[in-house]
């Protein structure tokens, strides 16, 4: 071989492998950019699907489906409660707070309640508490004000109290058809996302099929379970207006009881009077 062809033969040689060299080069530059891209794709779909998770609704039959879903299972529940009267009834009905317990009848028995309640009559600062229950067996009132206790077999023991108990209770935790009504009614609108206490919920307001009911609901955003209840309903005749405000607060769901949580004791000092609460 020539000096020349020797010279040229390697200087191609170095050409080939600086060639080669770039050409690895890029192929890493390549993979790292593809590998960039696939990550950055990865993570843009997660965040995606996290956003898609934490959206909130604005269709208000979808959380009105969803809160009758939510409602109909629950067997048992604590809450804290208040109740007040609206419109004409803010002045006549009394204000009310309490705590509430329920749980399904025992096999053969009638279904477990308690509400301790504290209520102030119109016109009045004096507080009154309350205790209204039934233990599966019997039914009673613990009358606070006149130290009385009613206790019999035949719910209308509970006389007027009755009222006091069933005001303070959401009543649609455990119904059969919960959110039916409201479901079917005539005019379902989605007026925003509001707190009610601490939890932040959405806010529907209904208008029933039968002339002159409304609700405004709050659902809270988390499990669709409903906190606030504003029902109004209209006299068809002279157009007026009446109503209550149930607020539901630290709810607990399905919490386990024994009978003993529901029994009636008669404080000391009591009288068991053998009638009907007034």
């Amino acid at each position: 071989m020539r000096a020349g062809n020797v010279v040229n033969s390697a200087g191609r040689a170095a050409e080939l492998l600086e060639l080669f060299s770039d050409c690895r080069i890029e192929e890493r530059k390549m993979r790292r950019t593809v590998c960039v891209l696939a990550a950055v794709a990865f993570a843009a779909t997660a965040w995606a699907q996290d956003a898609s998770k934490g959206a909130k609704l604005t269709d208000p039959v979808e959380i009105l489906k969803k809160a009758d879903e939510a409602s109909k299972p629950i067997k048992s529940f604590r809450s804290t409660a208040t109740w007040e009267g609206l419109h004409g009834d803010a002045e006549r009905a009394p204000k009310m707070t309490g705590k509430v317990i329920a749980a399904p009848a025992p096999e053969g028995k009638q279904a477990l309640m308690r509400t301790e309640a504290k209520v102030t009559r119109p016109g009045s600062s004096d507080v009154e508490e309350v205790t209204v229950g039934c233990d599966g067996n019997e039914y009673y009132v613990i009358d606070g004000k006149n130290k009385k206790a009613y206790v019999d077999l035949d719910p209308g023991v509970m006389g007027s109290f009755r009222r006091t108990a069933g005001a303070l209770r959401m009543q649609e935790y455990g119904h059969e058809t919960p959110f039916q009504d409201e479901i079917n009614g005539k005019v379902k609108e989605f007026k925003g996302i509001e707190k009610v206490g601490d939890e932040e919920c959405y806010h529907v307001y209904v208008e029933y099929s039968q002339q002159g009911l409304v609700t405004d609901w709050w659902f809270s955003t988390k499990d669709f379970l409903p906190r606030r209840a504003d029902r109004v309903r209209t006299n068809p005749e002279n157009g007026q207006k009446g109503g209550g405000k149930l607020v539901v607060t630290g709810l607990e769901v399905n919490p386990k009881f024994e009978e003993k949580d529901f029994k009636v004791t008669i404080p000391e000092g009591y009288t068991k009077v053998e009638d009907f609460a007034p």
